[in-house]
């Protein structure tokens, strides 16, 4: 019995390590397999990276019809020189096809450009465009084609596409430009207008001179397409057009009539509000106003520097006198607006002083102010006008001359209106510690402000047939101003010189 059992314990260990053993032998057939999948995934993403990324790849095995790879000194497939297929030819055998396919000849001059009406006329050579027929050179850059590293995929994908094709055939197209634009330059004469003088006893007029002018954009067109087309010794003709100046003496005829005639007077004493009185009449005396053409006074006026003439000078600023570069080109401009209004000019822009004026009546004046209040208007006459300015010694005198589209008979009035007064407020009080404690002193006087209208009145043969209304010009009060002294010790002494009170004369602004 013991034997039995002994027996059946041996084979039961027998069993066991049989089973461990083909467990252990299974379990190293699977780390084998495993190992075979993982090369095989491997392997596979590897062919995938290739096939999606190296279009090296894709050239070589791909595509039967494109050989990359060459032997020694032969072209690859697809290349063309001059529409020319050298696929796998060596350098010789490319040159040979070349020379008896391609045309090199260049016969006669490369073009010709000349006028239409035969007067101008220009030859100009292969070598004056830069024109060259080289097959070496071609050669050598279709050889090269696919060699530089950096470059090869692309090479390679335009060469799948489309092939290449490389010229024998060159030009420049900065020379041809040159040349054209010369002609263009040569063939050019700007328009002059005709101009117009006043030497004081009359009018002289400067003949006009026609202008020429040829499209040298068309022209360089044209022989760009020759030479493109290599179709050489052909004419480009171009037409020279003759470019008519805008003003002409014949404008002109018109100028001598008077139109208008103002004079505003001026009292003298004040160096530097004269010398702004002469250098206004200065900036504005020979202009000439083409029809439709708004004069603008601040623009022949300005900068207001003592650098352009203007002096320091009584104006009105913020209502009150104070001197001030410029002081004095008011009366100018108002003396030119009067002018305007007598010649019957249309007024576009015009602005009245705050306060009244010594040298003109209510409505009569014009102020000017930097950039943004002036004094504009346009020539609405169909001519050319004149205008004349200059300083007396007692009078601003502005004459404007032009075409009279009235006809004779007709007269203008300019007549203001007074609308109301605008009453002033309570005097501005300053408390003044160089006045005596209690004293009252005015520095400023008080004034009512006005409103008026101005009109134009227009007689026919001495027959009033129109009534229109200008502007409308309001003048601000016055309030003045009032000092009161606060001085403990007296304040001035007796001799000393007090403020002048008096209101504006007729010299300021």
């Amino acid at each position: 019995m013991a034997e039995q059992a002994k027996s059946g314990y041996s084979i039961k260990i027998r069993r066991r390590k049989r089973r461990k053993a083909k467990e252990k032998e299974k379990r190293k057939i699977n780390r084998i397999l495993l190992f075979v999948l993982s090369l095989s995934v491997a392997a596979g993403i590897v062919s995938k990276l290739a096939v999606d990324n190296s279009d090296r790849l894709v050239s070589v095995f791909s595509s039967s019809d494109i050989q990359t790879t060459r032997g020694p000194q032969t072209y690859l497939q697809g290349i063309k020189v001059d529409g020319v297929d050298i696929g796998g030819l060596t350098y010789e055998q490319a040159k040979e096809l070349l020379e008896t396919s391609i045309n090199t000849s260049m016969p006669g001059n490369a073009v010709t450009i000349k006028s239409s009406d035969g007067s101008k006329e220009y030859k100009y050579s292969y070598s004056d465009f830069g024109i060259q027929f080289n097959v070496d050179r071609a050669l050598k850059n279709a050889f090269e084609y696919g060699q530089v590293e950096e470059e090869y995929l692309s090479d390679m994908r335009a060469l799948e596409k489309d092939g290449a094709n490389f010229s024998v055939y060159t030009y420049s197209r900065p020379k041809i430009t040159s040349f054209v634009r010369a002609i263009g330059a040569q063939n050019t004469v700007e328009p002059k207008n005709a101009a117009c003088t006043h030497n004081g006893s009359g009018f002289e007029v400067q003949p006009e001179v026609v202008g020429y002018k040829v499209d040298s954009d068309k022209i360089l067109g044209q022989v760009l397409a020759l030479i493109d087309g290599r179709n050489f010794n052909q004419t480009v003709t171009f037409d020279i057009e003759t470019v008519e100046p805008s003003v002409k003496s014949a404008d002109f005829a018109y100028i001598d009539n008077e139109l208008s005639s103002f004079a505003s007077p001026y009292s003298g004493g004040d160096a530097n509000r004269i010398q702004n009185l002469r250098n206004g009449c200065e900036k504005i005396n020979g202009t000439i106003l083409y029809p439709n053409e708004v004069f603008s006074t601040n623009d022949a006026f300005n900068p207001c520097t003592e650098a352009n003439g203007w002096a320091s000078a009584g104006t009105i600023v913020g209502g009150k006198l104070e001197d001030s570069i410029g002081g004095g080109m008011c009366q100018v401009s108002s003396a030119l607006y009067d002018a305007a209004l007598y010649a019957e000019l249309e007024i576009v822009e015009r602005y009245n002083h705050s306060l009244k004026v010594g040298y003109a009546p209510y409505a009569f004046d014009a102020t000017l102010a930097g950039d943004y209040l002036d004094l504009k208007f346009r020539n609405n006459t169909g001519y050319p006008i004149f205008i004349e300015s200059y300083l007396t010694n007692s009078n601003v005198c502005v004459n404007i001359y032009g075409y009279n589209r009235f006809g004779s008979g007709r007269r203008v009035e300019l007549e203001n209106k007074f609308i109301e007064d605008i009453p002033h407020g309570d005097y501005e009080i300053v408390y003044d510690d160089k006045l005596p404690k209690g004293e009252e002193q005015i520095e400023v006087g008080q004034l009512d402000g006005k409103k008026y209208e101005l009109y134009k009145k227009v007689y026919q043969n001495g027959e009033l047939v129109e009534t229109v209304k200008v502007n409308t010009s309001t003048y601000k009060p016055r309030n003045g101003e009032k000092h009161i002294g606060t001085a403990e010790n007296g304040g001035y002494s007796d001799d000393e010189d007090e403020e002048d009170n008096e209101e504006y004369d007729e010299d300021t602004d």
